[in-house]
């Protein structure tokens, strides 16, 4: 990755802090960990993460009850993101799965 430098300070692009953010959501590791194997400090790591909590909307987690009507579809749920993007979940899909599939959609704004 690509870097400015100005003296012993590295400085990161828009593009290059937004993607680290992404990996560091999709990796497992902690943010100490993380931020030692790409480099970074963890200051500027949680910075980075800080700004985006502040910068994007606050959305609640939550579950609402769902009936769900026997079809003869193959699927067992739909989700649509756009009118352009749909997930169908067989009834074979795990709460693991499901997790980590919603897991992997939050965008970080």
């Amino acid at each position: 990755m690509k870097h400015f430098s100005t003296g012993s300070r590295r400085r990161f692009t828009a593009d290059e802090r937004a993607n680290f953010v992404a990996l560091y959501r999709q990796s497992d590791l902690t943010q100490s960990a993380f931020a030692r194997q790409h480099g970074i400090k963890l200051g500027t790591l949680q910075q980075w993460l800080n700004r985006l909590k502040t910068q994007c909307p606050s959305i609640r987690p939550g579950f609402q009850e769902l009936i769900v009507p026997l079809t003869s579809t193959p699927w067992a749920a739909e989700i649509r993101l756009s009118p352009e993007i749909t997930i169908q979940l067989g009834s074979q899909a795990t709460g693991q799965l499901i997790t980590q599939l919603l897991g992997n959609l939050r965008r970080p704004c």
